[in-house]
């Protein structure tokens, strides 16, 4: 599955990863494709996890969390990880190797306290990660937000009875399942509000609604406000 960095907009070109590999020069540890203001850098690592009690955090995560300049601009912490890191790549220093995992370390929670701030409900999970069929049952809204979920089909993807998720789900996040769900497509449709040109057809699609006028009554049920409202409003500094 292939995915954008390009906050939606329609007029852009995707570019393949095997392309971009293809053509991309390195400096300094990073892939660079352009030059001067059309300059696009990538500085991929990976992260390895030896503990399984990490296993239901990682179920709840999105596949995919973009932060672009000017969120790691708005946030000094991100910014001086991602340059401690670069410097790290740069210089073959004595414990480079650690220092390195150490940055990618703080560059993780990062990204994770900007998915919180972006989209809470997706992180309140965080606190229910002992709970691993809650987290599971999270994890599936959060990667299939257009399916048309209800507590049975739910119950019966992650493997227990309608009752023993309801309940389990309550007493974890405190909220019931399409409850929980109706926030979650809350919130991704007043990102997509914000950060991408998508009309308002294509984010009641993303979200799971079949129709736009059944998006434009659940967002003001939800929200208060129509989603032409928070559209208009200021972007957020979300890159």
């Amino acid at each position: 599955m292939g995915h954008r960095v390009d906050h939606g907009d329609a007029r852009a070109k995707p570019v393949l990863l095997d392309r971009w590999l293809e053509v991309a020069r390195e400096e300094d540890g990073e892939r660079v494709l352009g030059r001067g203001a059309t300059t696009a850098r990538a500085l991929c690592g990976v992260f390895r996890f030896e503990h399984d009690a990490l296993a239901p955090l990682l179920q709840v995560l999105p596949t995919v969390i973009h932060a672009g300049a000017r969120a790691i601009e708005a946030r000094p912490s991100f910014a001086g990880a991602l340059a401690r890191l670069r410097s790290e790549l740069r210089e073959a220093r004595p414990g480079a190797g650690l220092a390195r995992c150490r940055w990618l370390e703080l560059i993780l929670i990062e990204l994770v306290r900007l998915l919180a701030d972006r989209e809470p409900a997706k992180l309140a999970a965080l606190g229910a990660t002992q709970d691993a069929v809650v987290a599971r049952a999270i994890a599936e809204l959060v990667h299939d937000p257009a399916r048309a979920w209800d507590v049975d089909t739910l119950a019966r993807t992650v493997g227990v009875s309608r009752a023993t998720l309801a309940r389990r789900f309550l007493e974890a996040t405190g909220a019931p399942p399409m409850a929980y769900r109706a926030t979650l497509r809350t919130e991704h449709a007043r990102r997509l509000l914000r950060e991408t040109a998508l009309s308002n057809q294509q984010i009641a699609h993303a979200v799971g609604f079949a129709t736009v006028q059944a998006f434009q009554r659940a967002f003001r049920r939800e929200t208060g406000a129509t989603p032409s409202a928070v559209r208009a409003k200021p972007r957020a500094a979300h890159g």
